[in-house]
């Protein structure tokens, strides 16, 4: 036969505060659930300078248009260079691994990313000296004088 003591009791209680714990818990997280529109860096990047140029340089309504148009032209551009990229970074690696990682193979594969990366950012300088041109006199000395804040400003730490 078995007899019930004292911690039965005691045991019972505990049971339901866990019980009303987790319930509190799933129901706080149910709540405090993050949006599930988190927006892409390069969605994020291109808020910043949309916002920039009808904020701090007051576009109107006639050069955002022009600038929309422009940035797409931009994003199918370095999207189609970035695809290249990625392309060749494996036909470099494959080629560094058919020759053991010599030296001569990892400096030839170096010499090729710079060539690139040096058309990716000159291709990056001719857009802005574009979007500098939808500027007017006025707006184009405030663009000089502050343009490369809206590419220094840090992204917030990611929670970990």
């Amino acid at each position: 036969m078995i007899t019930r003591g004292k911690n039965s009791k005691a045991i019972t209680v505990v049971v339901i505060l866990l019980l009303l714990a987790n319930i509190v818990g799933l129901i706080f997280f149910w709540l405090n659930k993050p949006s599930q529109n988190h927006q892409s860096y390069e969605g994020r990047k291109e808020n910043a300078m949309q916002g920039y140029l009808k904020d701090e340089l007051h576009f109107s309504s006639e050069q955002l248009v022009a600038y929309d148009s422009l940035a797409a032209k931009q994003r199918r551009y370095m999207s189609a260079v970035f695809d290249t990229m990625r392309q060749e970074k494996e036909r470099r690696l494959r080629y560094v691994v058919e020759h053991d990682f010599a030296d001569t193979a990892v400096s030839a594969a170096v010499a090729k990313t710079a060539v690139r990366q040096q058309a990716v950012e000159s291709r990056m300088l001719l857009y802005l000296k574009e979007v500098r041109e939808l500027c007017t006199a006025a707006q184009q000395q405030q663009f000089d004088s502050t343009v490369y804040k809206v590419f220094s400003r840090r992204q917030p730490e990611k929670k970990k």
